[in-house]
């Protein structure tokens, strides 16, 4: 074959080359507004699905008209008389039921916080044996400008493949002072196209662990207040699919310290008067850790506590021994070297005086794993098996805790710096066989896994979530 013979042979297979790739690009895009149609279509699906067609109004933020029944869909979800009763001395133990996404009475749900980077829902549901598990936990940071969609609604697409309920806390990237109420408006707007594109409620944490010092909107109880009381004003003007879970960190070591990231405001700030509730002019363990960033009871749907165990230091693997009531403590005081203050009753000041359901957020201890160091003083299964074992007697037995309907087990490992150590934390309890066995066994014998076996632990498969905020069970 001569050389222009060559050459022509080389034109046609570019030009087919480039006919191909054109059609291809054609056709992706193609393909890209078919799905986006399809999933708008399935918005206005849902959303005449969640509507009484006898009534109406426009909703301006979705730029179509939206037939809806506020007394069903977007006006509070009903509310249940309280019963009191006494179950323990001296303590006054609230029955509620009937907020935003409360589980039905006598049912309990225990949810995993997972590792999104390496984990799903559905391998999750795998590894447990086809359960489902009923709530999933996922972490976005947020901006004035970026509210982190896409992460957002893949967390709440995998979660309804297990028929979930999804805790999402959202944590702001910067001071609250940056955002304004567009924000809000817009955040509400996401939670809105979750709950009913993908049929998913939310238990949405904002700004989690605010009584901290560790993020940007840490410490700060005034304009954390105002921005929480705008989100839930927000939220509560579209949906009744979203409830609004408001989650402390244990008061025990108030106020953690000095943080190079977030300091304590000035004196003569307003902000440090709120923090200071003693009025002595300092910030430390005998001030209120929780009563400044109270957003009040009718902006609260559920109340939530972070719960961990941290017994390990830079030279030894994870301790077994957990404290004796160690757990009750935390959610109950009074803490060790502090004046035992009335303020340290979390779980009274806030779930039974307001007759809240509560939910335990994040739970774990870890297996840890010092650099160097090859004998640990428990083995893994004993370990984690001493702490879970704690919180799914919680969770079943009312006796304890009668408002706790929710514990999320944080099922991630990674590493962390302890002191001047980085050290592996692996709080899994579904990653190796052995250890997985041993959670399922505990927890096999509280689940309601068929209808002669009607324990209060449920899994997804036996819930089912309608538009005005309740679940009942199936």
């Amino acid at each position: 074959m001569d050389r222009r013979s060559i050459c022509g042979c080389l034109f046609w297979l570019k030009t087919l080359l480039a006919m191909v790739l054109a059609l291809g690009a054609l056709g992706g895009q193609g393909y890209f507004v078919y799905y986006k149609y399809k999933a708008r279509l399935a918005d206005l699906a849902v959303q005449r699905a969640f509507s009484n067609a006898t009534g109406g109004a426009d909703d301006p933020n979705q730029g179509v008209t939206v037939v809806i029944d506020p007394t069903v869909c977007f006006a509070p979800a009903p509310s249940i008389a309280r019963n009191v009763s006494s179950l323990r001395a001296g303590v006054s133990n609230v029955i509620t039921q009937g907020h935003r996404l409360e589980p039905p009475e006598g049912v309990r749900l225990f949810g995993f916080a997972i590792d999104y980077s390496q984990d799903t829902p559905t391998k999750l549901q795998s590894r447990l044996g086809g359960r489902e598990p009923p709530v999933i936990a996922g972490f976005v940071q947020i901006t004035p400008t970026d509210l982190a969609e896409n992460m957002a609604n893949w967390f709440a697409q995998t979660t309804s493949e297990v028929n979930g309920i999804l805790e999402l806390t959202v944590m702001p990237n910067v001071t609250l002072s940056s955002f304004t109420q567009s924000t809000w408006d817009n955040l509400a707007i996401l939670m809105y196209r979750m709950n009913t594109r993908h049929g998913v409620p939310i238990l949405l944490r904002f700004a989690h662990e605010m009584n901290g010092n560790w993020g940007p909107y840490g410490q700060r109880p005034i304009a954390f207040k105002a921005a929480w009381q705008a989100l839930t004003k927000a939220v509560r003007l579209r949906t009744n699919m979203t409830a609004m879970v408001w989650g402390p960190n244990p008061g025990s070591g108030y106020p953690y310290g000095v943080s190079t990231t977030q300091p304590v405001p000035p004196v003569a700030s307003d902000e440090f008067r709120a923090l200071d509730t003693n009025n002595d002019g300092k910030l430390d363990e005998n001030d209120d850790p929780y009563g400044p960033f109270w957003p009040g009871e009718e902006y609260v749907d559920w109340v939530g506590m972070s719960m961990y165990n941290y017994g390990y230091s830079a030279t030894t693997r994870n301790y077994v021994t957990i404290p004796a009531n160690y757990i009750q403590t935390q959610l109950s005081g009074p803490w060790t070297g502090t004046n035992g203050a009335p303020f340290q009753d979390f779980y009274n000041r806030f779930v039974n005086q307001f007759a809240k359901p509560f939910i335990i957020t994040e739970s774990g201890s870890p297996y840890v794993v010092v650099p160097g160091v090859a004998t640990a003083t428990a083995d893994e299964i004993t370990q984690k098996r001493t702490w879970w074992r704690q919180m799914i007697t919680f969770l079943q037995d009312p006796t304890y805790y009668p408002n706790l309907k929710i514990v999320v087990h944080f099922e991630e490992a990674k590493n962390e710096l302890a002191d001047t150590t980085v050290v592996y934390k692996d709080f899994t309890a579904t990653t190796k066989t052995g250890l997985r066995d041993a959670f399922l066994a505990d927890i096999a014998t509280y689940e309601r896994s068929t209808a002669s076996q009607a324990g209060p632990i449920t899994w997804g498969r036996n819930l089912n979530y309608t538009c005005n905020g309740q679940i009942m069970l199936i």
